[in-house]
């Protein structure tokens, strides 16, 4: 039968070989699940570089006419901007959002300034039943409220809107991997399997040590 100090198990300070042994295989299993984490993400900020998304490209060349004398599908470009913006980021600080619906606002009233309402808007602008019509008409009911007639007073909302359509983006984002970005099928997939496979790998490893050292299974 082992000495009852081979079953010592102070982490932090071992003191029978087993149990030194134990420390150091946690330890090396430890800094392995950290630098696949952390060391994933900080290349990911590392090589990112801040790319601009064709909806702020869109938006950057329609604000300067909406805001002088617009044309009818210039407005209603604009507005599927907006509504693109509003749909795909549900973090939009508060201010942000108020700023785009007030945006939004006007465009619906230079639109149709007879008829200030979401349902006639979705049909001025042509939403549809296709694609991602039906998405936008949903953000629209929810996100209009009738308010301001001009672009006055909106000068911050080129600001507002880079900061949710600019994104640091690289290969490990653009590439695709078993039908995920790779970023996405690294951080839910492979660290779950890495996981596991390093609780097996200390499962024997451990296995192996106890027979090694003779320490016996009760």
């Amino acid at each position: 039968m082992a000495d009852q100090s081979q079953y010592d198990v102070n982490f932090f300070r071992p003191k029978s070989e087993a149990a030194k042994a134990n420390t150091r295989l946690i330890s090396i299993l430890v800094i392995i699940w950290a630098v696949a984490v952390f060391g994933f993400q900080f290349l990911l900020i590392g090589i990112g570089k801040p790319t601009v998304e064709k909806t702020l490209v869109e938006f950057r060349e329609l604000w300067p006419q909406v805001q002088s004398a617009p044309s009818e599908p210039e407005l209603k470009a604009f507005s599927r901007v907006l509504l693109t913006t509003l749909g795909k980021n549900a973090t939009i600080k508060e201010g942000d959002r108020v700023l785009m619906q007030e945006a939004l606002a006007v465009t619906v009233y230079l639109l149709n300034p007879e008829e200030e309402t979401a349902e006639a808007a979705a049909d001025k602008i042509g939403l549809g039943e296709n694609g991602f019509d039906p998405l936008l008409r949903d953000q629209l009911l929810f996100h209009y409220k009738s308010g301001s007639k001009n672009y006055n007073g909106l000068s911050a909302l080129p600001e507002s809107m880079e900061k949710y359509l600019i994104h640091n983006r690289s290969f490990l984002t653009d590439t695709t991997f078993m039908g995920f970005p790779l970023h996405y099928f690294y951080t839910a997939q492979f660290l779950l399997i890495l996981f596991i496979v390093l609780c097996l790998v200390y499962a024997k490893a451990v296995d192996k040590m106890n027979k090694r050292l003779g320490i016996e299974e009760e």
